[in-house]
């Protein structure tokens, strides 16, 4: 269930821990970083409307040729359907962006956000939660994936917004 949390003041947020929930590999974990290095957040779609939870932990945890190998899913929260979903701490060095891993926090928003805007409450989610990291992390730069490496993520009409109202 959902705890609702007001972090920034006024928006409510609806945040669920899962960093024990989802399938992770006993063999593996990823480090502890400090975080005064984090710079920069970056912003992530999952490329599809069916995506869960629970799909993109086996792809980011399945052996290589069908999955990653990591040690869990690689974002630090994941939004669908106005939830904040808690995958790993923040202190975790996680493998969501290549060259930015280290410095960085990683957010997915579940959805293709290429030709449409992600639901109302997903984009409230996003908002409140990067302005929450602004507390814990200050001054920390807003990017879509697309910013920093070669790819359509976080889609079009996501990357707009990022760049209109952060």
């Amino acid at each position: 269930m959902p705890k609702q949390i007001n972090f920034t003041g006024n928006i409510d947020l609806l945040l669920e821990d899962y960093r024990e929930l989802l399938v992770s590999r006993f063999d593996k974990d990823y480090r502890r970083r400090d975080l005064s290095r984090i710079d920069t957040i970056i912003v992530h779609h999952s490329g599809s409307d069916r995506s869960t939870l629970e799909s993109m932990s086996v792809y980011h945890t399945a052996d290589k040729p069908n999955g990653h190998g990591w040690p869990r899913l690689s974002y630090h929260y994941v939004i669908h359907g106005g939830v904040i979903f808690q995958i790993n701490d923040i202190d975790k060095l996680t493998y969501h962006c290549k060259g930015y891993n280290a410095r960085s926090i990683g957010i997915c928003v579940i959805g293709n956000y290429e030709d449409k805007l992600p639901p109302q409450d997903d984009l409230t989610a996003l908002t409140g939660l990067i302005k929450t990291l602004n507390f814990s992390v200050p001054g920390v730069k807003v990017l879509g994936h697309r910013d920093v490496r070669n790819t359509i993520c976080p889609g079009k009409k996501l990357h707009d917004y990022l760049k209109t109202n952060f």
